[in-house]
């Protein structure tokens, strides 16, 4: 008997995470909002400027770049992953971006904390950034330890997706309207999110092994209270980061 070979690239897992980072990917050329006081619309590849010996400009251009392609970029190593039907090099690329992210990310904190002007600034840049690095690494770390690949992998590109939808909502700060770019890079977003929960549970079937069975999507009255305070509560916490700085380092009478 003929062993069933897995859909691959044409598979529900790969097709999907293809068109969810190539929209928000294509979403870099398109008008995020209208400039303020009339201005011109503000394009997200407009704000990318690679100015040599200024790393403040190159770690943000670097990072609306990476926001804004990391699921195009996810997309295409699976596909290649598939291609040559390793499962190894799938955890390969999952490991290094997992690196590269914590990584770098870890480096643009000490950064920040060094080149902090008081120690006002110091507090809010710990204060703002650790519990973020904290959280992401822990989260990963935790299926990682269980050896559940796809679910740690899934929980850094949702990681990516909220990073990225916060840098959406920074380049639209004190600007005017949003534009139709600014809906399909939500859309975009959203669709990657499901795009990613897919991946996570038909991977194995459709990459890797036809004969195993899809895993469905469970979800528990916790998960659904968790995440339904998650957001609010980190929402509060950074709120009150300068507040509370502000009450801190205030003068005494």
């Amino acid at each position: 008997m003929l062993q069933e070979r897995p859909a691959g690239l044409f598979s529900p897992t790969v097709l999907s995470l293809k068109l969810a980072g190539g929209l928000v990917f294509i979403c870099l050329w398109l008008p995020l909002c209208r400039g303020c006081s009339g201005g011109a619309d503000v394009i997200p590849i407009s704000k990318v400027q690679i100015v040599p010996f200024e790393p403040e400009k190159a770690f943000g251009s670097s990072l609306v770049l990476a926001s804004y392609s990391n699921g195009l970029l996810v997309a295409i190593s699976i596909s290649i992953a598939t291609l040559l039907h390793s499962e190894k090099i799938w955890k390969r690329f999952f490991l290094s971006q997992l690196v590269i992210t914590l990584g770098v990310s870890a480096a643009m904190i000490v950064g920040a904390m060094v080149y902090s002007d008081s120690p006002r600034d110091l507090l809010e840049t710990i204060l703002g950034s650790t519990p973020a690095w904290l959280a992401v690494a822990a989260w990963t770390g935790a299926a990682i330890r269980r050896h559940d690949y796809p679910t740690a992998w899934s929980r850094l590109q949702h990681t990516w997706t909220i990073v990225t939808c916060f840098f959406v909502h920074l380049l639209m700060i004190f600007q005017g309207q949003a534009r139709y770019g600014y809906w399909l890079t939500i859309a975009g977003l959203i669709f990657q999110v499901i795009a990613v929960e897919v991946a996570r549970h038909r991977m194995k079937h459709d990459l890797w092994d036809a004969s195993s069975k899809v895993v469905r999507p469970q979800f528990s009255i916790r998960n659904i209270l968790f995440w339904t305070a998650f957001f609010p509560i980190v929402l509060t916490y950074y709120q009150t980061i300068t507040p509370f700085c502000d009450w801190l380092f205030k003068p005494l009478p």
